[in-house]
């Protein structure tokens, strides 16, 4: 083990030739908007470290006769990660390493008004409310992605790529908390959460499609 790693290490810093270059890379993604500091070891071999990150608000209501329910939401997603790209053609690589996934739903919704059965009022307070979050089991998951182009290359200073791949997240966990009229969402015996937690078993993969514009800031 130990010789083929420094075979690997002696393969990436020496392979034709030396062109070292450090540079920018700005990205736009299924993941977020973004940045990586690239460095390119030679011309096979880049290295990326970086951040991206996106977020969607949901706010609605829905009226149902004279009752109105109010649902608020976000949709996160986003990483932080270390990979590395490896050239297999002039125009053509492939691109590994592991991300930390920040992929996070929410959902919170309750009446917002009370509600009247004949004489009878209910408090909109008593009523309750349910909230739903969905995160991915375990924050640190592989990634590989497939690219056209050539990052940070020794003859240009600014390069574009695009890049699909997939982040492998493992299944989604499905947490609910509720109380009042909504109690029986989150009850151990009802099991809603396992049982969308089956449901969704095979949802495991998050799909990644990826715009890279690259400028170098030094050569070595």
């Amino acid at each position: 083990m130990k010789k083929i790693f420094t075979i690997l290490l002696f393969t990436m810093f020496c392979a034709q030739g030396n062109s070292q270059k450090l540079g920018l890379i700005l990205k736009g993604s299924s993941t977020g908007i973004g940045a990586d500091l690239g460095y390119r070891i030679n011309s096979k071999f880049l290295v990326k470290a970086g951040v991206d990150q996106i977020k969607y608000n949901l706010n609605t209501s829905l009226e149902s006769g004279e009752t109105s329910f109010d649902a608020n939401g976000s949709i996160g997603a986003g990483t932080v990660g270390l990979l590395l790209d490896y050239q297999i053609f002039k125009k053509i690589y492939v691109s590994g390493g592991l991300v930390m996934n920040n992929f996070e739903t929410n959902f919170k919704g309750k009446v917002k008004n009370d509600i009247t059965f004949g004489d009878v009022i209910i408090d909109k307070n008593k009523i309750g409310e349910i909230n739903w979050t969905i995160k991915p089991k375990s924050t640190i998951a592989p990634y590989i992605g497939l690219g056209i182009g050539n990052l940070l290359n020794q003859n240009k200073k600014l390069n574009i790529g695009f890049e699909i791949g997939s982040i492998f997240q493992g299944p989604p966990n499905f947490e609910i908390v509720s109380n009042g009229f909504f109690s029986a969402n989150s009850s151990p015996e009802f099991d809603q959460a396992g049982k969308l937690n089956s449901n969704f078993s095979s949802f495991q993969f998050y799909p990644v499609i990826k715009l890279n514009i690259a400028y170098a800031l030094k050569t070595f």
